[in-house]
């Protein structure tokens, strides 16, 4: 047991200063990513700058025009989902989730996520929609309420100088 133990322990050691922990024997297989893997991916872009996010983005824009691999797509689904970005990159991340969910190749936990983010970006779509219509409608009603705070200011000026409004 002993005599194991200590060729166990020359073998670790003629390997800790070689390349034997460094590289793998058999070649890395890339596995392709699942949800978890891309909602962590989402989570790490919650976690930018602005200025990095639009870097990242910019990178990860150009890899998908090589490369419209699925992690890359969700990437940018997720950036795009981030606050403050504009609306038409919410359409765009639409666009790529509608795309996903259209092919017939796509893993399981993939198409769920995809439906969910979609619903999510349509969702915010329509929030976003709103809250443009509200401020619209608080611009106008605040445009009418300096046009009757000056036409009550007039009114105040003509009481103060004395001034009788035309009669007819």
């Amino acid at each position: 047991m002993a005599a194991l133990s200590l060729a166990g322990a020359l073998v670790l050691s003629a390997c800790a200063g070689s390349r034997c922990w460094k590289e793998p024997v058999l070649p890395f297989i890339e596995s392709k990513p699942d949800a978890s893997d891309l909602l962590t991916e989402c989570r790490r872009a919650a976690t930018l700058s602005k200025e990095e996010q639009e870097v990242l983005l910019k990178k990860l824009r150009s890899d998908y025009e090589k490369k419209k691999d699925p992690e890359t797509r969700f990437q940018l689904v997720c950036l795009a989902l981030q606050p403050d970005r504009a609306h038409q990159d919410r359409v765009w991340a639409r666009d790529l989730l509608k795309t996903y969910l259209a092919q017939k190749d796509t893993e399981e936990d993939l198409a769920a996520l995809a439906w969910w983010l979609e619903i999510l970006v349509n969702r915010n779509l329509v929030i976003q929609q709103k809250l443009d219509e509200e401020r619209k409608r608080a611009d106008t009603l605040a445009g009418k309420l300096k046009a009757l705070e000056n036409i009550e200011k007039i009114i105040r000026k003509r009481e103060e100088g004395g001034l009788t409004p035309p009669t007819e």
